[in-house]
């Protein structure tokens, strides 16, 4: 079996993505800092991601068509994380004003709003989504979720590519 997907690597993958989720919540709860909307996305896709790993950790695919097809369930949602957390970070670099003053709440939109409507209003971010409030090694919130998607993306395609290579092998 392929050490990509191996049940450790994949438990280490569900692992990674419920430290992340369990670090938003101690920003959430002991600091203080609320989510704006795209940051409850944000998590919503770390949250599947992490579902992803915690099935591959305990059904790893045997098949080269089922490893392909999981790599790409992977990639897929790895990439949209990447263009929310691209769309974030293009709006925390925006000059005080420039983005809208305040949007409803996540809450409200999908009570009250059809699908499109919120996803529309969701990207199109407002202030709330603009702040930049914590900071690690000069790195805010949203351009450590970029890193942690872009990473989820390249090991996707990685695992692809070598499951590929793997086939014409046999």
């Amino acid at each position: 079996m392929n050490f990509l997907y191996s049940r450790r690597i994949s438990f280490l993958g569900f692992l990674f993505c419920m430290a992340l989720l369990s670090f938003a919540a101690y920003l959430q709860t002991y600091l203080g800092l609320l989510p704006c909307p795209l940051c409850v996305v944000q998590r919503l896709i770390v949250l599947i991601i992490g579902f992803i790993f915690l099935i591959n950790s305990l059904f790893t695919p045997a098949s080269i068509r089922g490893k392909k097809i999981n790599s790409a369930i992977l990639g897929v949602f790895s990439l949209l994380g990447v263009f929310v957390a691209a769309r974030h970070v293009w709006l925390t670099l925006q000059p005080v004003g420039a983005v809208a003053t305040c949007s409803p709440t996540l809450e409200y939109m999908f009570k009250n709003m059809a699908v499109t409507q919120t996803l529309q209003i969701l990207f199109l971010g407002s202030d709330d989504c603009a702040k930049q409030t914590w900071h690690l090694l000069g790195l805010n919130i949203p351009e450590w979720t970029l890193i942690f998607f872009s990473a989820a993306t390249i090991f996707s395609i990685v695992r692809y590519i070598v499951v590929k290579a793997e086939k014409h092998q046999l």
